[in-house]
């Protein structure tokens, strides 16, 4: 019987292919991948076990959290679960308590004892290979070897270890990343428009291949974005879209003012202004034409949106504004306040009056 993990799928990459092998054959996230691969579809219970492995903290799994994102992208889901699965994506592109602390002191202790076994086992091989036979030959040598090597390892476990806590950080940390990488390409294969703010952050994160998956997904995400989205993106998402206006790649700021444009809000007017000059001052020194066609394009979509950015601001610093009296020449003194949550308990005669304003 063929082996379903080694047929070839267009959106598989050769990273999540050489992880799903790598899983064990029990696991319920190597069962719906090969589900997927076969052309078969993943049903609850499996869309369930793909959006745990993506949360679960073990960083020894890390396997399992990247072909679980790779997973949830070729799913059939329902609106419920397609929720639940973007919401967990967005915790790991977050990427925050993923690594256990208590858990990376034991890994690197157990590979400390591994190490200074490989170091200590020839070592003492070389010292029993005559062992005498009135000691018990052989076996006699065997079992020292076995106890000397086992003592041995366990006191040389600290030492071993120390070296080991750097190397497992390492180590574990770039296998998170993959992971985080994974899932951004997932978010953007699923345009997703509440993850506009993560991936434009992750777009400029140290770690390169985690950095450069999420700007390749964030041109789907951008484009998702539509106007009923105003006000429904979490607050940094627009500061860190603006942040994106600052590249040196002008093309890529194209997009990011139209997702703007659509459901920005106005904190974006002040770096939108300020492209707009920018490339018209680029337009006046003057540049190759197609670099000049690209400035262009920024002022015109700069301009497109510019006024609707205005008038957000504008609306959102109102908004913040005290409410006050339509007629505000009425008498207050006819004005009877009722104590919150007496109802109508209070008889008007007793009622409060506010008191005098600064004229009164």
């Amino acid at each position: 019987m063929d082996d379903p993990t080694t047929a070839k799928h267009p959106e598989m990459s050769p990273a999540v292919a050489k992880c799903l092998r790598r899983l064990r054959h029990g696991s319920p996230v190597r069962a719906a991948a090969e589900q997927i691969l076969r052309a078969e579809p993943v049903d609850n219970a499996g869309l369930g076990a793909l959006t745990s492995a993506v949360l679960q903290r073990s960083i020894v799994k890390w396997r399992e959290r990247v072909v679980a994102a790779w997973c949830l992208a070729e799913c059939d889901m329902s609106e419920e679960a397609r929720e639940d699965a973007l919401e967990a994506l967005r915790v790991l592109v977050i990427g925050k308590g993923f690594f256990c602390n208590l858990e990376w002191i034991e890994l690197s202790v157990a590979r400390g004892v591994l190490v200074a076994a490989a170091i200590i086992a020839p070592l003492k091989l070389a010292s029993v290979s005559f062992w005498p036979e009135e000691l018990g030959g052989a076996m006699g040598a065997l079992l020292v070897w076995t106890a000397t090597v086992v003592i041995g390892s366990l006191l040389a476990a600290p030492l071993a270890a120390l070296p080991m806590l750097v190397y497992s950080r390492i180590r574990e940390s770039a296998n998170l990343y993959y992971a985080m990488a994974e899932a951004a390409r997932t978010l953007g294969r699923l345009s997703d428009p509440l993850s506009v703010g993560l991936l434009a952050r992750a777009a400029s994160h140290r770690n390169v291949p985690f950095a450069q998956a999420a700007r390749e997904a964030l041109p789907s995400a951008l484009a998702a974005v539509r106007q009923e989205h105003y006000a429904q993106l979490p607050l940094d998402a627009t500061p860190a879209m603006c942040e994106l206006l600052y590249s040196p790649d002008r093309q890529d700021a194209i997009p990011v003012l139209y997702a703007l444009g659509r459901a920005g809000d106005g904190r974006a007017a002040g770096p939108v202004r300020w492209l707009i000059d920018s490339a018209r001052t680029q337009l006046v020194l003057g540049h190759d034409a197609a670099a000049r066609e690209v400035e262009q394009a920024v002022v015109s979509a700069g301009e497109s949106v510019l006024p609707i950015l205005e008038e957000r601001l504008r609306l959102e610093t109102d908004s913040a504004r005290l409410l006050r009296p339509a007629s505000p020449e009425s008498d207050e003194s006819l004005v009877l306040l009722r104590p919150a949550g007496a109802a109508n308990a209070v008889p008007e005669e007793q009622l409060l009056r506010p008191s005098a304003g600064p004229n009164g």
